[in-house]
Parts: structure tokens; sequence; C-alpha cells
């Protein structure tokens, strides 16, 4: 049997740095993200913008905040703590598939109106989620994974294992020791982060609509 974090690992590594490239919407803090083992000062923008490919690996620090922008599929916004895979097609998929990975900490997801039809798969070393348009946070720490959706639907369940739906303002625990997955309303302080930045996202791309001829 493949260790879960193997099997994690092999992942990453197929997933293609190809595709439409990422976009540093903020980065808030001091210091430097790692990316791919890279340390970029997040005062270097331009530096950060270009190494951050669908299927890069990244890391912020504890004081660190990131918001990034898939144009036309969806944003990001990556929390003080966190390590992931940014989503990417992965090798012989479709374009409209995508896969990321979560390693550590909270990322917060919302999807564009020309998403639909997409789908992102998050993995966890415990969970699998499924994502097909909405707004939600996925957040790993030592007791397991938790989603929470904030509209629209995903499907979470452990990896491996059965998936179950979670609905708007509703959340989903899965637990690392193997113990059946929590479900319960959604926490109410990560209620008002993800509409905040749900908005300010949709605020961006009204306000890039408006300058159209």
């Amino acid at each position: 049997m493949v260790a879960p974090a193997l099997a994690l690992a092999a992942i990453a590594l197929v997933v293609l740095p190809s595709g439409p490239a990422w976009r540093v919407v903020s980065a808030d803090g001091e210091g430097a993200a790692i990316v791919d083992h890279r340390p970029i000062p997040l005062a270097h923008t331009a530096d950060l913008a270009r190494a951050l490919k669908p299927g890069a690996r990244i890391g912020v620090g504890p004081d660190t905040r990131l918001e990034l922008e898939l144009k036309g599929h969806l944003a990001l916004q990556v929390t003080p703590g966190t390590e992931l895979v940014l989503p990417g097609p992965p090798r012989g998929w479709s374009s409209h598939d995508m896969r990321a990975v979560v390693w550590s900490g909270e990322v917060r997801i919302t999807t564009e109106a020309s998403f639909a039809g997409d789908r992102l798969t998050i993995e966890t070393p415990e969970a699998a989620v499924l994502v097909t348009g909405t707004t939600l946070a996925v957040i790993r720490d030592a007791e397991g994974t938790c989603v929470c959706v904030c509209e629209g639907t995903v499907e979470v369940g452990p990896r491996g294992g059965p998936m179950a739906r979670v609905t708007r303002d509703r959340r989903r625990f899965v637990f690392r020791d193997g113990r059946p997955p929590e479900d319960a309303a959604i926490r109410e302080v990560e209620g008002v982060e993800l509409v905040a930045f749900r908005n300010r996202h949709r605020a961006r791309l009204e306000g890039r609509a408006s300058d159209r001829p």
C-alpha cells in the first residue's frame, strides 16, 4: 500500500505547470513566500507572479496572506501558515479538470461564473473535496480537514471513501484518526470571512467589466 504522503507527492508531481497563470491580487505581510522550495520576497510581486504557475507548491509564513486569481476560473485566499499545491490541470486530463493539494493551513476559494462546467478536486492527506462552483474554505489542522461551504454545493469525504454533499452554511470535518466525518453548521467567523472574500472578488470582476468599452 502506498503511504498517503507518498500518494499526495505523486499527485503533485503529475500536475502540469501549464495553462493560464495565477495573478497576485494582494500580498500582505513581510518576508517571503516559498514557491517550489524557492523563497520569493513579497515585495517582488513581478517575480512572485511569474513563479505562481498552476501546479506550483507554495507556502506562506505565520504573518503572510495572499489573494490570487486564475483569470476566468477562480480566486484563492491563502491564509497565514498555509502550504498547498496550486490548482492546475493534471497530465492527460481535460482542461476543465483541475487538481490541488492542501497540506496545512487554510485556503478560501470562490469560483467565477465562467467556472461552470469545470471541476476542481482538492485533496488533503485524509480528505477529498470536489468543487463544481461555489465559495468555500478548506482547513487542514492537527485533527483533520474541515470544509466550510458559504454558497453552492461541495462533495466531501475521506480519501478513497464515500462522498457526501455539503450545502450552503454547512461544514464537514474529516478526522485524521479515521472516525466518521462530522457534519454541522458553518463556523460563524468562517462564514463572515468567506462572504467578505467573495464580495471583494466579485467587486473586482464588476470593476473590470465596467472598464470595457
